[in-house]
C-alpha cells in the first residue's frame, strides 16, 4: 500500500517522520533547534517530506515552496506552531498537510 493512500490521524501520527518529532518534542517540552530549522525549510518541512513534486523549486527565494496555496498556508502554520512550541497545533497542521498532499498527489496520478 502506498503512503499516499494511508490517511494520517491522531492514532497513527507517530508512524510518520514529523509525527515522531512532534511526539518526542512534546515529551521533552520543546522543539529543538534542529526541528525548528527543518520546519522552516520548505524542502524538509512537513510539506516537503510528502513529495518533492509538491514543492516548486523556482521561487524568488531559491529554497522552493509549495505551489498549492492551501498547502503553502498549512505549511506556514505548521512552521509557526513548531516555532511557538504548540505541539497540538503542529500535529493538527501535519494531519491537514498529509491529507492535502494525498489529495494533490492522487490528482497527479500518484497512488
Amino acid at each position: 500500500m502506498s503512503a499516499v493512500t494511508i490517511a494520517l490521524s491522531a492514532e497513527n501520527l507517530a508512524d510518520t517522520y514529523w509525527g515522531k518529532i512532534i511526539e518526542e518534542s512534546e515529551l521533552q517540552g520543546f522543539f529543538g533547534d534542529e526541528a525548528k530549522g527543518l520546519a522552516n525549510d520548505w524542502t524538509t518541512c512537513a510539506c516537503g517530506k510528502q513529495s518533492s513534486r509538491l514543492v516548486d523549486k523556482d521561487t524568488p527565494y531559491g529554497r522552493g515552496e509549495p505551489w498549492d496555496k492551501e498547502l503553502l498556508r498549512f505549511g506556514t502554520e505548521f512552521a509557526n506552531a513548531v516555532d511557538y512550541e504548540e505541539f497540538m497545533v503542529a500535529a493538527e497542521k501535519l494531519i491537514q498537510i498529509e491529507h492535502r498532499a494525498s489529495f494533490l498527489l492522487s490528482s497527479m496520478g500518484d497512488t
